[in-house]
């Protein structure tokens, strides 16, 4: 064959070549739409990039957030199980000339090549004779490096189309990143902005204040990414801010620790009623370590922002250490400063709630007092009553706050009816006879009437009203009987019944704590609930009774 023929010959053979790279790169670029995820077109194009250039080996090294560290994301080849994951330094090596210049370097024989890093090979095991390393970049950034290792001789002489190869793939790959970066991002907001909006819910729930604030300073834990947080409140002096939740590790240590308002970055945060973002607490001359020393944290980085109420600043909100070695922003800020927010709002709104709890339990107690004045025998006896039916309720669900919170006001006030019972019936010395009763019996409902105007909750009107209902039917006012009786009730009953029992009366003398015990239980399942005189047994046994009466 003429030289003539070979060289035309060569031409088709390479202008073959050329269109069937070219129908590869068609086709990755093809893909990008239909992937499902940015790792799935990793993947595509890793998996193909051994189509296009013969070689042993390809990886994918990213630069870590600190961007001091270059790690192998993506790895094709032999040594693929031994080298993903694995973190170099990005300062060195060919891929830490390619970071740093931005440039593309091709490599022949390396060990003609001083830059080559040996330290990965002789730590995986391997020998590397060629490589290319092509910049991944975002925008103006260059984010990593695509590699291709011990590439064949005859592409190696065509380095200029080999080259085109590779950086042709390494823009698809850089727009696959950042593609995979803003779909993170848009996630991180979602998901931000999903943990506020749980801030919010919190806030506006019924929960304690101590519980609502627990779950906001979780929430800013998680949404800013920190290893601890914390909220600080200003004590009524404004000298000292304490501790009243924390997250993270040394939670027990701080709870309700004071530190002097007027050192330390949250003292500096809190006189100034400025933000404040640290990255580097050692270079801060504000900074106090003296917490990390009793504790043995280890603070690296803070961010502050004070807590207003009423335009006063009455405490701190901080985040300690961004995790990642990552550093706090103007983003982190804005953040933290919304949930200083939602927490002013919270402290605001239990302070409004103290204040109507303070005016209705005044208005309760004022009631309990007026019975006593006119009947001196119930001396007392709604504060016990009160504290035994917590007693009993907490032994039967330990866990219901809201059912001790019911039987609380319910108890104080069951009573409060028999201030329009006459005299002549209420302080009558002797047994009172039926249409006395009648009249006694109406006290239950005169309480409700008593009670509603001043705010109570319709279950402590409900428990109030049917506390003389018996668990056969035949109590008052509406006759019910078993489970259609409120449990509040049916647990007040025999509170009820057990005070007056061990109470003296101008009528009878009082009966011991063990009497009145036998008492309830020979009327367990006539006139009351089994199910709360076991409880009420229970308490009696652990010596609960002696001390809620």
């Amino acid at each position: 064959m003429s030289d003539k023929n070979q060289s035309a010959l060569d031409l088709e053979i390479e202008l073959k070549l050329a269109n069937f790279k070219l129908d590869i790169v068609q086709e990755i670029t093809r893909m990008l739409p239909r992937s499902e995820t940015p790792i799935q077109t990793l993947n595509f194009i890793m998996d193909r990039i051994f189509s296009l250039v013969e070689m042993e080996g390809a990886s994918i090294l990213l630069l870590d957030a600190s961007g001091d560290k270059l790690e192998f994301f993506m790895v094709r080849g032999e040594k693929e199980g031994e080298l993903t994951g694995v973190k170099m330094d990005a300062a060195k090596g060919i891929a830490g000339k390619v970071i740093a210049s931005g440039e593309t370097v091709l490599i022949e024989n390396t060990e003609k090549d001083r830059d080559f890093y040996k330290t990965i090979d002789e730590t995986v095991g391997y020998s590397t004779r060629s490589l290319i390393a092509v910049p991944l970049k975002s925008g103006d950034r260059v984010i990593g490096v695509l590699e291709g290792v011990n590439i064949d001789d005859e592409e190696v002489k065509s380095p200029a189309q080999l080259s085109e190869v590779f950086e042709s793939l390494a823009g698809v790959i850089s727009m696959t990143l950042e593609n995979e970066r803003l779909i993170e991002g848009m996630k991180n907001d979602v998901e931000r902005k999903q943990r506020l909006l749980d801030v919010s819910h919190a806030v506006n729930s019924s929960l304690s204040l101590s519980d609502v604030l627990s779950a906001v300073m979780n929430a800013a834990k998680d949404i800013l990414g920190v290893e601890a947080a914390s909220l600080l409140l200003l004590d009524n002096e404004k000298e000292n801010l304490v501790f009243h939740v924390v997250t993270g590790e040394k939670k027990r240590d701080l709870e309700k620790v004071s530190i002097s308002a007027s050192t330390g970055i949250a003292g500096a945060c809190a006189t100034s009623g400025a933000p404040i973002i640290c990255n580097d607490v050692h270079s801060d001359s504000r900074f106090d370590g003296s917490l990390d020393k009793k504790t043995g944290f280890v603070t690296r980085s803070v961010l502050c922002v004070p807590l207003r109420s009423d335009n006063e600043v009455s405490g701190v909100l901080q985040a300690i250490n961004k995790k990642g070695d990552a550093e706090f922003d103007e983003d982190d800020l804005a953040l933290l400063d919304m949930i200083s927010s939602e927490s002013a709002v919270a402290v605001r709104n239990s302070l409004l709630m103290n204040q109507k709890n303070e005016m209705f339990m005044g208005a309760v107690a004022s009631l309990s007092k007026a019975l006593e004045s006119k009947d001196p025998c119930h001396a007392g006896h709604a504060e016990r009553v009160a504290k035994l039916a917590e007693c009993v309720a907490g032994f039967m669900r330990p866990d219901d706050i809201e059912l001790r919170e019911i039987l609380r006001v319910a108890g104080l006030t069951h009573d409060a009816g028999k201030l329009a019972v006459p005299d002549a019936i209420l302080l009558k010395s002797s047994v009172v006879d039926s249409s006395e009763m009648d009249i006694i019996k109406k006290h239950a409902a005169l309480s409700c009437e008593i009670i509603n105007p001043i705010g109570v909750e319709k279950e402590v009107s409900a428990a109030v009203l049917r506390h003389h209902e018996r668990w056969d039917g035949t109590g008052y006012p509406e006759g019910l009987a078993g489970a259609d009786i409120p449990l509040a009730s049916r647990i007040l009953a025999v509170a009820d019944a057990f005070d007056a029992m061990t109470s003296p009366r101008p009528h009878r003398e009082k009966l011991s704590t063990a009497e009145a015990v036998e008492e309830i239980k020979r009327n367990s399942g006539s006139q009351f609930d089994p199910a709360v005189v076991e409880s009420f047994v229970i308490a009696w046994e652990n010596d609960m009774l002696d001390i809620a009466n």
